[in-house]
């Protein structure tokens, strides 16, 4: 007999609640601001006026919290790809899942006094 992992769990990093601003880019070069709900070290999850297909490659800039990066918050680039859109209660706005497959870290903007 093999051993069984439980279907309804099969995340492998801890998810975090953040309700904050991220701007999303789409293949055809379209940015939408939307407002996520969680983050992980593996996705995002956000909800967007705009409908985005399941499979499409996507791009979000938003701030990472400190449980995330391990330090400080940090702005960050990610990229990767729509894995669930979930249409919401008068389907107006979408909720969609993201799974991360690239990060970069953005420079923190400094100004001369």
């Amino acid at each position: 007999m093999g051993s069984t992992t439980p279907q309804s769990e099969r995340r492998r990093s801890k998810r975090f609640s953040l309700e904050a601003l991220v701007t999303v880019k789409t293949q055809d070069g379209k940015e939408h601001k939307c407002a996520t709900r969680d983050v992980s070290t593996g996705g995002v999850f956000f909800y967007c006026d705009a409908q985005i297909e399941t499979g499409s490659p996507i791009e979000l800039v938003l701030v990472l919290p400190a449980e995330i990066t391990g330090g400080e918050e940090q702005w960050a680039c990610c990229y990767g790809k729509v894995v669930r859109v979930e249409e919401e209660v008068g389907g107006r706005q979408y909720g969609i899942g993201v799974k991360i497959e690239r990060l970069s870290f953005l420079p923190v903007a400094t100004t001369n006094r």
